[in-house]
């Protein structure tokens, strides 16, 4: 209930709302009231948002429930200058794979690099996370590209099935248009 709470808050807007969600941010007990204030509080002030975010992408809590909200707001907000912090945190769990897509898909060149890189790490989770977020968060054209560009490349032969599977996905669905 206080999650929705702060959901509809986001979209009330207003001085109040933002008082209200900077004391859920604050004070609430439960972590997942904690990351949607977050993102509500980060939407409803523009001047207070990149220190928001910088503490909620730097607070553990179960489930990472506020740095996904973090996350949240990192895209809401369109704003790259947290690519760096983003992209460290890509070991943990596959919410900011889908971030770098996300902004990647955008136009920013650099999390697209960023998320592509990942298709080589040396841990086979980041590899798997990095072409689900491919796949599924990038138009299918710029997916295409970025996939065959590095295929030949890669150097773990499961990441270059598994790349060549999605591209077989991606030709099925109009994946040569950008």
């Amino acid at each position: 209930v206080r999650v929705a709470a702060l959901t509809a808050l986001a979209r009330v807007g207003g001085g109040r709302a933002a008082e209200l969600a900077r004391a859920a941010w604050s004070r609430d007990t439960s972590y997942e009231v904690r990351g949607r204030a977050l993102q509500t509080l980060a939407l409803l002030d523009s001047a207070g948002r990149r220190e928001v975010i910088a503490r909620g992408l730097a607070t553990p809590s179960y489930r990472d429930a506020i740095v996904n909200g973090a996350l949240g707001a990192v895209v809401q907000a369109n704003d790259t200058s947290f690519i760096p912090q983003v992209d460290s945190a890509v070991g943990n769990a596959i919410e900011p794979s889908f971030v770098l897509a996300i902004l990647g898909s955008r136009g920013n060149a650099r999390a697209l690099d960023l998320l592509v890189t990942h298709l080589d790490d040396d841990r086979p989770m980041v590899r798997r996370w990095a072409l689900i977020a491919i796949e599924n968060a990038l138009p299918p054209g710029l997916a295409t590209t970025r996939l065959q560009s590095v295929r030949d490349r890669l150097a773990h032969a499961d990441t270059k099935r598994a790349v060549t599977a999605a591209l077989d996905r991606l030709s099925k669905q109009g994946g040569h248009d950008q």
